[in-house]
């Protein structure tokens, strides 16, 4: 499904009436090129494009939900590696317009700040080390953070140029897509957990799975005896069905045997 925003409509003809006509459709194909490198690679992991939308500034996709952060960052990484392939091209005939192009699109990108793809990446990678809620909060203030930046250069760059307000308007696209930095609740529910392990002694009470903060990481408890020989490892989830059944009072060498 192809949805086109109506604005984007009012820019073309700006476009063409201005006479800018083919430096906006240079522009702007260098966008849908970005955004294909995204669904080539989406498509290779087997993933089915449900919308294109054509914007003022470029496309954007909605594909199904993710099913590991490993195919997320794949997918996020592929439009910023087309650009840097189209500079390389690029730079066989130059042309400015191409290559500045490029150039911004691709350093925008890699910022990390949600919905781009530098944020995508760096959500993904931080999901791997804590839960969700922190996660959440750590690309949040990392996103508030780089926008803030962002917008004080691109001030600085259009009162030193008068006309080049680029950066501006990247700045103000980043604090609009903000508030969309949601986690999908199908990718989260398959994405492969971390696995936590905490050495305990066979001897020790159960209760000490308690004080275990899970998060989104699998917990296993490794037991050993009283000389530091491993006896064996039970789950968090095998502990906490335990102490459901026979209480608190429990040993962990006690579930070993079960």
């Amino acid at each position: 499904m192809i949805r086109i925003n109506p604005l984007f409509l009012f820019v073309l003809f700006l476009a063409w009436h201005f006479d800018l006509l083919t430096a906006f459709l240079l522009v702007f194909s260098v966008a849908v090129l970005h955004e294909a490198g995204h669904a080539l690679c989406a498509r290779l992991f087997g993933l089915k494009i449900k919308l294109f939308q054509i914007q003022p500034w470029g496309v954007c996709m909605k594909t199904e939900p993710f099913l590991s952060p490993a195919s997320e960052i794949a997918v996020a990484a592929a439009g910023p590696f087309v650009n840097l392939l189209l500079l390389g091209i690029g730079f066989i005939k130059p042309n400015p317009l191409f290559l500045l192009s490029n150039m911004f699109m691709l350093l925008i990108n890699l910022l990390p700040v949600y919905p781009l793809d530098g944020g995508r990446i760096f959500y993904c990678l931080v999901l791997r080390e804590t839960d969700r809620e922190c996660a959440k909060k750590i690309i949040r203030i990392v996103s508030g953070i780089v926008t803030v930046i962002v917008f004080i250069a691109g001030g600085v760059l259009l009162y030193k140029t008068k006309v080049n307000f680029s950066v501006l308007l990247a700045a103000a696209f980043m604090a609009f897509s903000a508030d969309s930095a949601e986690e999908n609740e199908s990718y989260k529910c398959a994405m492969p957990r971390r696995t936590r392990h905490y050495l305990v002694c066979g001897t020790d009470s159960v209760r000490i799975a308690l004080k275990v903060r899970r998060g989104s990481n699998a917990v296993v408890f490794d037991v050993t005896d009283s000389a530091h020989r491993y006896l064996g490892s039970v789950t968090l989830r095998e502990v906490m069905e335990q102490i459901a059944k026979f209480g608190y009072d429990m040993k962990f060498n006690e579930i070993l045997r079960k």
